[in-house]
């Protein structure tokens, strides 16, 4: 789950939580920051492809 978003013009900050399946608590990161560079937005397109590839893939094998 991701919280308590904060923008600036060249970062995003966020608090993290990292559940289990059974919605168990695993792990809770703050002020989590990502910050931008101009070939960002390609970059996450292509990782999230990637994973959406990799989940397809993952269900076929099931």
């Amino acid at each position: 789950m991701v919280e308590n978003l904060r923008e600036t013009p060249m970062t995003v900050t966020v608090d993290v939580t990292v559940c289990a399946e059974d919605g168990s608590v695993l792990q809770r990161l703050t002020g989590v920051t990502v910050v931008a560079t101009p070939d960002m937005r390609a970059k996450f397109a292509q990782a999230v492809r990637d994973r959406e590839a990799g989940a397809v893939s993952m269900e076929a094998a099931r």
